[in-house]
């Protein structure tokens, strides 16, 4: 999951054959979304502000993430 987020508004997600699932965890506050096809975790609302998403790079067409800079995160201790 990348650590920046992006307004909803702003963002334009093709979902083909009705792929796209939602989820959500324990307290239901924050909707997670995953192919149902292949299983993959997409994106998902901040927790911080719903009306912006965090997404998985993996997931981006043309972008080799083997070549982006990171840093582990630890969302276990949040």
């Amino acid at each position: 999951m990348t650590k920046f987020t992006k307004a909803m508004n702003d963002v334009n997600i093709t979902i083909k054959h009705n792929a796209l699932a939602t989820y959500t965890f324990a307290t239901h506050q924050v909707k997670h979304h995953f192919c149902q096809q292949c299983g993959i975790y997409t994106f998902h609302e901040s927790m911080v502000n719903k009306a912006e998403l965090r997404f998985n790079l993996g997931c981006f067409e043309n972008l080799d993430v083997t070549q982006l800079q990171y840093e582990i995160y630890n969302g276990a201790a949040i």
